[in-house]
């Protein structure tokens, strides 16, 4: 490298060091996470986007909007092996959900390069949860001959035996921080995986955002939301055969089930409608905000039977609405809503025929107290708050070294 060169690139080198780099691929929440980090007031950040091939990046799911500074990546073009190249010299890597194709870029970054895991919870969960189903929906995993799922509760011992050696594994040892959706997703990860990984809070979403024009609504019918995807881990099947014992009366049983594995949705809405007739509504159609939140609005209850962390948002807007809440006391996100101080039920305890308030909304009470740990917890001062103490952390961390 002659001497030219070798100037500018210590010049960039300089500046990188003082920029924070975020790492993401195209999922539903890139861009409202990118806006959070924009409105902390953080000017030197950059935000890349990661795709497998051109398709992918000329036409993204999510990482769509134009007024957004994202850049877009394709793996192992010309851009993509200057960011190689380049990562060790910034002063922080932000990675939003691991996945495999971010592999390549965490094994370059070197100290004082700090690395911080923004971990969404699919990328942890099958290493610290056993099993996310409960008895009906893993008797329709076997039916549908997922053998690996179906075993998993089986195998993961061995899983986390072998773990430490593995590729995964040993990319982890490399993480200073970790940003879990909820503690104790972490606290389980370095406890069973023999991890050190320092937790600091972050929420994904303000309480404003997730809301948008419905912050002033709450709810006005007396429906049944069950579950937010098209997934097994929402263990639908079982919740209906709760929800068969109890006279609905003219209630709907609404189920989204518009994104996720559109074959397991078939074979939900088939069921649902075995058992509940004309009174299930499955939603199918992709939904704008304002008619998604139609049907949540339509709602008292709302029933989400998943064991590993999922649907928060929904959770939250429930919440929000007034709508009585039910979750599975089995999940992380059953102890951490109710450590909040958030009226939350259990569909084991709560979910059963004597509750004279199965069906009911929450009472005025309740509803004006949800509201107001709600705010302070996810509202936007709180969320901006949080990010702009991880900033504060990672210079503390870099002035230690």
């Amino acid at each position: 490298m002659d001497l030219i060169n070798l100037d500018k690139f210590q010049c960039i080198a300089k500046y990188l060091m003082n920029k924070h780099l975020h790492i993401f691929t195209d999922e539903k929440w890139t861009n409202s996470v990118v806006k959070q980090f924009i409105k902390s007031g953080e000017l030197n950040q950059e935000f890349v986007v990661l795709f497998k091939d051109n398709s992918q990046a000329q036409a993204p799911k999510y990482a769509l909007n134009p007024h957004l500074p994202l850049i877009k990546i394709v793996i192992n073009s010309e851009e993509y092996d200057v960011l190689i190249s380049k990562i060790g010299n910034y002063s922080a890597v932000f990675i939003h959900y691991l996945c495999d194709l971010k592999f390549n870029l965490i094994e370059k970054v070197v100290k004082p390069t700090k690395l911080i895991w923004m971990c969404w919870g699919q990328d942890i969960h099958k290493m610290i949860i056993s099993d996310s189903y409960m008895p009906l929906t893993r008797k329709l995993i076997f039916q549908n001959g997922l053998w690996q799922e179906y075993i998993w509760k089986y195998t993961l011992w061995l899983r986390q035996l072998k773990f430490p050696y593995s590729r995964r594994g040993e990319l982890l040892k490399k993480f200073d921080f970790c940003c879990p959706v909820i503690y104790h997703d972490l606290d389980q990860t370095n406890k069973k995986l023999n991890q050190k990984i320092k937790y600091l809070p972050f929420h994904y979403s303000t309480l404003e955002q997730i809301l948008g024009k419905i912050i002033d609504s709450k709810c006005n019918g007396s429906n049944i939301l069950v579950g937010n995807s098209s997934s097994y881990a929402s263990n639908h099947l079982d919740v209906f055969e709760i929800l068969k014992r109890f006279d609905i009366d003219n209630r709907k049983v609404i189920t989204p089930l518009n994104y996720g594995d559109m074959t397991y949705g078939n074979q939900i809405e088939a069921k649902g409608q075995d058992y509940f007739g004309e009174n299930f509504v499955g939603l199918r159609e992709f939904l704008n905000a304002d008619e998604y939140s139609g049907f949540i609005q339509s709602c008292s209850v709302a029933i989400f039977n998943h064991i590993r962390q999922q649907a928060l948002g929904n959770i939250l807007i429930c919440l929000w609405l007034g709508i009585r809440v039910y979750l599975n006391e089995k999940g992380s996100l059953f102890k951490y809503l109710k450590t909040l101080g958030l009226p939350i039920f259990s569909i084991q305890s709560d979910l059963v025929l004597g509750n004279d308030l199965v069906f009911q909304n929450l009472n005025n009470e309740q509803h004006v107290n949800a509201k107001k740990i709600l705010m302070a917890e996810f509202g936007k001062n709180n969320t901006n708050h949080l990010i702009l103490n991880l900033f504060e952390e990672l210079k503390n961390k870099k002035a230690s070294v």
